[in-house]
């Protein structure tokens, strides 16, 4: 499946809800026997932090692989233990920094949660997270994170 879906361009995606550390070695090894197929990351990898989560380095380790894309997503998912859920989020601003300078800007995408957003801080919000959460986009990577960068992976998916 995973060899057809990359023969398709198909992207496959990995939502790693109960930790990214019981996948990451299966993950690496099909993205290095399917180099061909893209993968993309939901929810920052499910990675609560960028310093108390052990798995956020076996995120950033998949920028090793040029088909791997990560979804910012779910922002009100990915908190550290015992920091309030208070849009906008501010601990996932050194995150989405991190991904950006790691992954590059191409390979970062935006994503909403939605419906289970509504019940957080509502679609509107959401759609500013990049903007508010504090990681310092530039226009260029607002671009390409907030649509230019799925318009590519899913081309003539947009009309």
């Amino acid at each position: 499946m995973f060899r057809l879906a990359g023969a398709r361009g198909a992207p496959v995606g990995f939502m790693c809800f109960h930790g990214l550390h019981l996948h990451v070695e299966d993950i690496r090894a099909l993205c290095t026997e399917f180099p061909d197929t893209p993968v993309l990351m939901d929810h920052f990898g499910f990675c609560k932090g960028v310093e108390d989560d052990t798995n956020w380095p076996a995120l950033l380790s998949l920028a090793q692989f040029p088909q791997v894309t990560v979804k910012a997503s779910a922002q009100f998912r990915v908190l550290p233990s015992g920091v309030a859920s208070e849009w906008p989020y501010p601990t996932t601003g050194p995150q989405l920094r991190q991904l950006l300078d790691t992954f590059g800007t191409r390979r970062v995408v935006w994503g909403s949660d939605f419906p289970y957003v509504s019940e957080q801080c509502g679609y509107e919000r959401a759609a500013v997270i990049v903007d508010a959460c504090g990681a310092g986009l530039s226009p260029e990577e607002r671009a390409a994170v907030m649509g230019g960068n799925l318009s590519a992976m899913f081309p003539g998916g947009w009309y």
